[in-house]
């Protein structure tokens, strides 16, 4: 009977101590949301966001979205923890996310975001339609980091492509830069080609540097399709 009356206590003990440290779940509306340009129906969709948070309290969460067809239109839950009841040091904490969005449709797609006043659309997603049955227009080569280096007095921006040609015919043919008009998101395609005769496995490490000459300036995504179907996203500045 004691032994039961002490477990109650401390359970009544740490209940509090539990509750106490669990965290508010928000949506917050990013500060900017970049918007890759290149995709068709075959490819599995995304958009970057970044944004601040007001304190070291705020953690993120993973985003979530829904997709609304016959409208056209995507709403993003941001998913955000603030612990209110911690400790917060008062200073403005960066993030930004990749979301996901996986094959969509044809057509212009508004992007919106749950928390939002007035629920207006922070961009717009094109989706062409796919002209093949294949999920890419190229065979990509297999990056899978990438370096970026800032422009210098006499040299402009430039990134390095790294990654692994498993295939001894296998190697860079070319890279595609692009950067659509008033966009603030470069689509770099590192482009491979296979060569013909005898063929193995292998294990080439390659780092292919790509000049942004030519690109404009300002805060920009570099986003870096590669051939497992993923890509790879960096948010950087092209001042010069």
């Amino acid at each position: 009977m004691i032994f039961n009356k002490i477990v109650i206590f401390f359970i009544a003990l740490i209940i509090p101590v539990i509750a106490f440290a669990l965290p508010k779940t928000t949506s917050l509306v990013p500060s900017k949301v970049y918007i890759p340009i290149g995709f068709d129906s075959n490819d599995s969709s995304e958009i970057v966001i970044e944004g601040q948070y007001m304190n070291s309290c705020y953690r993120s969460g993973l985003p979530t979205h829904t997709i609304d067809e016959e409208r056209k239109k995507i709403t993003v839950y941001n998913k955000t923890y603030v612990y209110e009841n911690d400790f917060c040091l008062m200073v403005i904490v960066g993030y930004s996310k990749v979301i996901n969005l996986g094959l969509l449709k044809p057509g212009n797609y508004s992007v919106h975001f749950d928390g939002s006043e007035r629920n207006e659309p922070m961009g717009m997603l094109p989706i062409a339609q796919s002209t093949a049955p294949s999920q890419d227009d190229y065979l990509y080569a297999p990056v899978d980091r990438v370096t970026f280096k800032p422009a210098r007095s006499n040299k402009a921006a430039r990134i390095i492509l790294h990654g692994r040609f498993t295939n001894s015919c296998m190697s860079m043919d070319t890279v595609k830069v692009h950067r659509g008009a008033n966009s603030d998101s470069i689509a770099v395609l590192p482009v491979a080609k296979m060569g013909m005769g005898n063929c193995h496995p292998a294990d080439t490490p390659f780092n292919h540097e790509v000049s942004l000459e030519g690109h404009g300036k300002g805060r920009v995504l570099l986003h870096v399709r590669s051939l497992n179907g993923q890509s790879i996203n960096n948010i950087v500045n092209l001042w010069k």
